[in-house]
């Protein structure tokens, strides 16, 4: 339809616009029930679904929507069934014994970040909460993760570059290969990787020139074109890349 949907974050509401730009309407505002928000960091509109997906970061949800707007309900955005590193379940006492050194609702405090759909129609998206070197769970650094529209957790994958704040702003699927591409703001570089966490490649560094980054966020694909779109946000400007990560203007 060439509908504009925008999620203004911290005036805690979804504005709605035409093709041409005009206004239509807009809704929301802080609070934690129903359609209601408390800082929007992702959005996703889906034609083929008919569905408007929002990460509602202060209130660790993700929230449904028609692409008329109406609630359609919520998502948790966190792992049901965790993992010791020898792959064993999580005690049942993790969150509440002290040896675990772990806050009692670390992963509850989930902060659902950028999003994106795969070929399957599956949710990509950042966790936006920090976690721990000595965290002794497999799942832990897992700062990009998958999950069903419906909200069951399908995978997801942590790397050693990815900050230990969790401040990765950006990420867009190539809904052709699902290869995933991420904006690593703090570490001023855009990543590419396949499904299952294998990194195929990592351009930039923090600058002001060609494929040069000074804290990039949001992204999307154009895949036919071939062209990777970076916010690079504290250069005041948009760069774009090809599919291997070579700068083109």
């Amino acid at each position: 339809t060439g509908e504009v949907v925008a999620a203004a974050a911290y005036a805690n509401r979804l504005d709605r616009f035409d093709g041409s730009g005009n206004f239509v309407d807009s809704f929301g505002k802080r609070d934690t029930h129903g359609h209601l928000f408390n800082q929007m960091k992702g959005i996703i509109v889906s034609s083929e679904q008919n569905l408007v997906l929002v990460s509602d970061w202060m209130d660790h949800k993700i929230r449904r929507f028609d692409l008329q707007g109406q609630f359609l309900g919520t998502l948790d955005a966190w792992i049901e069934d965790q993992h010791m590193l020898d792959g064993s379940a999580l005690p049942a006492d993790f969150h509440t014994n002290p040896e675990s050194t772990m806050w009692p609702v670390k992963e509850d405090q989930a902060f659902p970040g950028a999003m994106d759909l795969d070929s399957s129609g599956n949710i990509w998206l950042i966790r936006g909460s920090m976690h721990y070197d000595d965290d002794p769970r497999q799942e832990a650094d897992w700062l990009v993760r998958n999950f069903s529209t419906s909200g069951e957790f399908i995978g997801g994958f942590g790397n050693k570059y990815f900050p230990r704040n969790a401040r990765m702003r950006g990420i867009a699927v190539d809904d052709r290969t699902d290869e995933i591409y991420i904006a690593n703001t703090m570490r001023h570089s855009v990543m590419k990787f396949r499904s299952d966490g294998t990194l195929l490649w990592e351009s930039g560094t923090k600058g002001e020139g060609e494929q040069e980054f000074n804290f990039p966020t949001g992204m999307t694909i154009d895949a036919d074109a071939g062209r990777v779109y970076v916010v690079d946000s504290y250069n005041n400007r948009i760069q774009v890349l090809d599919l291997d990560g070579n700068f083109i203007e």
